[in-house]
Formats: structure tokens, C-alpha cells, sequence
């Protein structure tokens, strides 16, 4: 019973929490929760301390963590009175390691870039359609492709956070918004 306390306070929390700040929001991993500023390729990995006779809220825990020294999550058990910090692991997504890529318009997912071999990515629609490219450039945040077949050329920027396209008769334009991308 204990636990389900803990559980349905924590999740209160966040939601509040959530409200607050205009939807910022939290994510949660195995650990307990990574402050909003962190990559969604994050998690905590390794405690640091645990603040017993804690009896601050939420929001004083994650600002507790905020001021300790390596700290990037945190967990509240507001039943045994704790703040638990935490270090975390990114992995750090940019134009040399990145191998996958969401794309779409207005936050809908309309389909992934995704690196099929050493030099091979494919654009892969959710309808179904599939376009191949070869490999022709990387930089710190880019990703360049060339389809030979249609002579389109794609740059996957992410530091912009934009999928770019160019032919033959047309200069370069924004295509889509990139969602998401993972190493």
C-alpha cells in the first residue's frame, strides 16, 4: 500500500508540477525523474546522495538536485521522507553519430531516415513509400544524402532540428521538422 502511495504522490506531482510550468514536463526513467533540460536520451545511472528527513515537495527535490554537483535526476519518497539524486547518461545525438531521424510537419510523424549500411539510408514514409540515398557528408550536425535516382539531395541538420531538400530545378527549402533522432 505503501508503494502505491508513493507511486499515485509522485505522479500527482509531476502532473501539478506539469501544470504549472505550461506543460514542461519531466521524464521519468527506471530511477525517478530527469529535469526537463536533459535529452529524451537520458537516464539516471548512479545515485549520489539521499537527503534523509527530507520533507520539502517535488519541486524542492528536482531544485535540491539542481544544486549539487553532477546531478541530472532525482526521486522523491515522500513516504520515508528522502530525496534521492542522481548523475545521468546521454547520448549525445549530433551529425557524426546519428542514425535514425523522425520526420514530419506540426509534430505528426510522417516517417524516418534511417542508415541501412556504411554509407546507405533510407527515407521510409509512414504510407508506405521508401526512398534510398547514399551517404555523401557528415559534419558536427549535419548528415548529407543524395538520391541519385531523382537527383534530390536531403541535409539532416540537427541543430536546426530541420530536414532540408533540394533538386535539380529547385535550391534548398525546409522539407520537414525533425522529431526525433537517436545514435
Amino acid at each position: 500500500m505503501r508503494f502505491i502511495y508513493q507511486r499515485y504522490t509522485i505522479i500527482y506531482l509531476l502532473f501539478m508540477v506539469a501544470s504549472l510550468t505550461n506543460g514542461l514536463s519531466w521524464a521519468q526513467d527506471d530511477f525517478g525523474f530527469l529535469a526537463p533540460a536533459n535529452s529524451a536520451n537520458c537516464k539516471a545511472v548512479k545515485r549520489i546522495t539521499t537527503l534523509e528527513g527530507f520533507t520539502g515537495d517535488f519541486g524542492a527535490c528536482g531544485n535540491t538536485c539542481a544544486k549539487i554537483n553532477g546531478c541530472g535526476a532525482w526521486f522523491l519518497d515522500d513516504v520515508h521522507d528522502k530525496c534521492r539524486v542522481y548523475t545521468i547518461d546521454c547520448d549525445i545525438v549530433n551529425g557524426r553519430s546519428v542514425t535514425q531521424a523522425d520526420f514530419g510537419r506540426n509534430g505528426s510523424r510522417l516517417g524516418v531516415y534511417i542508415k541501412t549500411g556504411p554509407n546507405s539510408w533510407e527515407e521510409r514514409g509512414t504510407s508506405g513509400t521508401v526512398f534510398r540515398f547514399t551517404e555523401t557528408q557528415r559534419d558536427d550536425w549535419s548528415v548529407y544524402l543524395h538520391d541519385p535516382s531523382r537527383n534530390v539531395r536531403i541535409q539532416i541538420d540537427l541543430h536546426t532540428r530541420k530536414i532540408l531538400y533540394s533538386d535539380a530545378n529547385s535550391p534548398w527549402r525546409e522539407l520537414y521538422d525533425v522529431l526525433n533522432a537517436r545514435p
